[in-house]
């Protein structure tokens, strides 16, 4: 029982940004799915923006690397600017990476960039990118086969 209620937790947690998921995927990388992304991002950080990984550094949804945001921040916003995006995360006082809306078009512009490859650590998604029959899993304590792309996505352990 209490899995199940940490599972519905989580999974709202992460269902909550749907609408900036949509949002940005429309505008950068409309060919993807918007529920690929939540897949991501529940594999990544289960919708916390708070999610700190102890051994790389990486923060956030999507999980980027310090190294990295301040860099890929700046060509997302230049980016963004370009196409006449205009959101407050995007001014110079907001630059962390636990900032969710920021997080967000980061990943996706990164996509842009370097396609799926760019968390290439797991193979957790999309099929369309590694081939049918591939394995979904998060931080390797589900692992569950399917064949093909959830319809809508699903937290581990509820696939159909």
């Amino acid at each position: 029982m209490i899995r199940g209620m940490i599972l519905t937790r989580h999974a709202a947690a992460v269902e909550q940004w749907r609408p900036l998921v949509d949002y940005y995927r429309a505008i950068v990388c409309s060919a993807t799915s918007t529920d690929y992304w939540l897949q991501l991002m529940w594999s990544e950080s289960q919708g916390d923006t708070h999610a700190v990984n102890g051994d790389s550094g990486a923060a956030g949804l999507f999980q980027h690397l310090p190294t990295y945001w301040p860099g890929r921040r700046a060509s997302t916003v230049r980016w963004l600017s370009e196409r006449g995006v205009r959101r407050r995360w995007m001014r110079r006082g907001s630059k962390g990476p636990h900032v969710g809306e920021a997080n967000i078009a980061v990943a996706m512009w990164l996509y842009l960039v370097q396609g799926f490859g760019a968390w290439s650590g797991s193979r957790r998604f999309p099929p369309e990118a590694y081939g049918p029959d591939v394995w979904w899993h998060d931080r390797g304590y589900v692992r569950v086969r399917v064949s093909g792309p959830p319809q809508r996505w699903q937290a581990p352990g509820t696939f159909g």
